[in-house]
C-alpha cells in the first residue's frame, strides 16, 4: 500500500474494511522507502559521473531513506471531504539528507528516530529527529558564485551547532535549534574595497527550517484554482511558539515575519541590542 503524500510503501500481511466507520484496517507488515532503489543505484553509480556531485540527489524528504520498522500497523478513514486519511507510525535509523529547499544544506542525525501521522499530518508533538549533528548553511555575499565578478569574496559557511532535537512540522518539515557562537560578523553586498554595504554583530542562536514536502488540501490557505501548491509547501513558515501552527504565503500574518522559514532564522536576544550598518549610495546609514 502507498499514500501519495508519503515517501512510504507498506508491504502488509493482512487488509480488513469496515463499511459501517468507512475505514481499511492493515496487519502488521514492514515499511519501505519509495526512492531507496534509486538512490542506491545512484550511489553505486558515483564512479560513472563525470562529476561525482550528479550523484547527490537534493530532496527534502530524503529522511525517510533509513526508514525500519513500522511501529504502528496502518489504518485509512474517511475525512470531512471524503478523502482518505492515513494514521500510522514509523521508526527512522540514523540518517543524512541535502536539501533542495533551502539549497545544499547538509542534515544529519546518529540516532533512531519515530515519525507519528494522524489524519494524514505528522503529528509534531511525538514526532522528533534525534540526535542532530551540526550543519553548514552556505549564504551569498555578492553574485554568482559560478560566474564570479571582479572583487568576489565568495559565499560564507555559518557553522550551526544543534542544541535539540529537530521537530518535524505537520507538513515535514525539519526545525533545529541551532548555536551560533562560533559564527563571526554576518556581512554581505561586496564593495571594491573588501568591505561590505551590510554588516551585522554575529548572533548567538537562531533555527535551521527545512521546508516541508507536502501539504494536506484542507491546511491551504489558497483557493485550489489557484495551484500553488508547490510555493505554498515551501514558502510556509513553522510557528516558533507552536510546534502543530504553520504560517501561510498568503495569509495576513505572513508579512509579519514571526515564523521559522526555509533557511536559518537568526534570533536577537531579548534586549533586541545588536549592531547593525548599512552603506547605501557610499554612504553609511546605521548603526
Amino acid at each position: 500500500m502507498a499514500e501519495e503524500t508519503k515517501p512510504l510503501i507498506f508491504q502488509l500481511n493482512s487488509i480488513a474494511w469496515n463499511p459501517s466507520s468507512a475505514e481499511f484496517l492493515f496487519g502488521g507488515g514492514t515499511v519501505y522507502f519509495t526512492m531507496e532503489n534509486a538512490l542506491d543505484a545512484l550511489d553505486s553509480h558515483v564512479a560513472d559521473f563525470l562529476d561525482p556531485d550528479m550523484a547527490i540527489k537534493r530532496s527534502n524528504l530524503a529522511y525517510y531513506r533509513e526508514v525500519n520498522s513500522l511501529l504502528d500497523p496502518p489504518e485509512i478513514s474517511i475525512g470531512a471531504n471524503n478523502e482518505a486519511l492515513l494514521r500510522t507510525k514509523v521508526r527512522l535509523g540514523a540518517t543524512a539528507m541535502t536539501t533542495h529547499f533551502p539549497y545544499d544544506i547538509n542534515q544529519e542525525w546518529v540516532s533512531s528516530s519515530d515519525v507519528q501521522i494522524i489524519d494524514d499530518l505528522i503529528d509534531s508533538s511525538t514526532s522528533l529527529m534525534i540526535a542532530p549533528t551540526s550543519t553548514t548553511v552556505p549564504y551569498a555575499r555578492d553574485c554568482n558564485e559560478n560566474n564570479p565578478c571582479a572583487g568576489s569574496v565568495g559565499p560564507a559557511i555559518m557553522e550551526c551547532y544543534a542544541t535539540s532535537p529537530t521537530t518535524i512540522s505537520r507538513d515535514g518539515g525539519l526545525r533545529t535549534q541551532v548555536d551560533l557562537t562560533n559564527v563571526s560578523n554576518v556581512r554581505w553586498g561586496t564593495r571594491e574595497n573588501n568591505t561590505f554595504a551590510q554588516e551585522t554583530d554575529p548572533f548567538s542562536n537562531g533555527a535551521v527550517y527545512i521546508a516541508g514536502h507536502f501539504i494536506r488540501g484542507d491546511q491551504s490557505a489558497f483557493n485550489v484554482l489557484d495551484q500553488r501548491g508547490p510555493a505554498e509547501i515551501l514558502l510556509s513558515g513553522m510557528a516558533i511558539n507552536s510546534a502543530n501552527a504553520m504560517e501561510r504565503p498568503s495569509q495576513a500574518n505572513y508579512a509579519d515575519g514571526f515564523a521559522d522559514y526555509a533557511g536559518l532564522n537568526l534570533r536577537v536576544g531579548a534586549d533586541y541590542n545588536l549592531y547593525s550598518d548599512s552603506i547605501v549610495g557610499g554612504t553609511p546609514s546605521g548603526p
